[in-house]
């Protein structure tokens, strides 16, 4: 990827699950603000190598928001590497079309605008707030992570600053959609996704800044 990767924010966690993953469709949600929806070929020492997925066109690199950057739609590519420490979440299932269309166009994520992306948060006090996010499983909420992304869903288990997400069983708009996983990014169609069906997201919590709660 273009940045250079933060060890800091490395998970061995993500690295074994991975392997276990080997030839499936997943999508990469990157810590640069990036996505990538591919198949995993291999893994070598830290490195992923996502190539064209299963039963899907295409493999696409998803832009990033950075200003110097000239990506405004994804690109279609042969293969992608990537860092294990550039992973903040990954999302495994039943892929059937791909999760970000090459020639939908760009917007601004529709989140409430009290919802900012804000920097990493010093790491004692995000200990204090993964043991409280243990304290909430089962619960519908959602999670900010590094570069603004946010994951909607239910929390069904926390476990070595890993955070994994199920189809959330609740409407609270914008966040949570009843049956889907759902996704905020400058890196998907209008800044959304929503995922239906026997998904599930990984979500690196070394890249966790906060934990939102909606309205019932």
């Amino acid at each position: 990827m273009r940045n250079v990767p933060l060890r800091q924010f490395g998970n061995r966690v993500i690295y074994r699950k991975l392997i276990d993953l080997q030839n499936h469709n997943i999508l990469f949600l990157l810590i640069d603000g990036s996505a990538v929806f591919g198949r995993i070929a291999r893994i070598d020492g830290d490195t992923v190598s996502v190539i064209s997925p299963c039963n899907v066109n295409y493999l696409a690199l998803g832009p990033d928001e950075a200003d110097n950057c000239d990506m405004t739609a994804p690109v279609p590519v042969s293969q992608v590497l990537i860092d294990i420490c550039d992973i903040i979440t990954f999302v495994e299932g039943p892929f059937t079309p791909s999760p970000r269309p090459v020639t939908a166009p760009l917007t601004q994520s529709p989140l409430p605008n009290d919802i900012p992306a804000g920097p990493p948060i010093m790491l004692s006090r995000q200990y204090r707030l993964i043991e409280e996010l243990e304290e909430l499983e089962s619960q519908n909420l959602a999670l900010t992570v590094l570069k603004g992304w946010v994951i909607g869903g239910q929390l069904s288990e926390v476990f070595d600053r890993i955070a994994l997400f199920t189809r959330a069983s609740i409407d609270s708009t914008p966040l949570l959609l009843s049956g889907s996983l759902s996704f905020f990014g400058p890196a998907f169609p209008s800044g959304v996704l929503h995922l239906a069906g026997a998904f599930r997201a990984w979500v690196n919590l070394k890249g966790l800044t906060r934990v939102i709660l909606p309205r019932n």
